[in-house]
């Protein structure tokens, strides 16, 4: 179904990974394979994550999270099976406009757990996080 996977520019094709995908994971590190080390962009493409909230004080909550993304070479998702799965928690700091986070991740294989970077401070600017629940 659709285009060969060579005939697809680079650009549009998926990758997955980082702060804003599978946390744990380094920033589109999670592909269709591996070539030289480095992922290889995908034709299908699938993320889920589920977060459990809290806010202490006006201005920090903290978070726990567990994220799962795959990147498949085909239309079809062939090959779900290596979902890559991420888990961990965070803080957040609460500012007029908008969050601070800082998350650690760790990914598991095989029932092993390990670091493959910690997830950098970053920012976001606007409501991505119901802050005005209690108002």
């Amino acid at each position: 179904v659709g285009a060969s996977q060579s005939a697809i520019p680079a650009d549009r094709r998926f990758l997955a990974g980082g702060g804003g995908s599978v946390r744990g994971y380094a920033y589109k590190n999670i592909g269709a394979g591996r070539l030289n080390g480095d992922a290889v962009a995908g034709r299908s493409h699938l993320e889920g994550s589920a977060e459990l909230r809290t806010q202490w004080t006006d201005s920090i909550g903290s978070v726990i999270f567990a994220d799962a993304g795959f990147v498949g070479d085909d239309a079809n998702f062939t090959g779900i099976g290596d979902l890559k799965v991420g888990v961990g928690a965070g803080l957040r700091y609460f500012t007029a406009v908008g969050p601070i986070r800082l998350d650690v991740g760790m990914i598991g294989d095989n029932l092993t757990w390990h670091y493959e970077r910690l997830d950098v401070l970053r920012g976001s600017v606007g409501k991505c996080e119901n802050r005005d629940r209690h108002q």
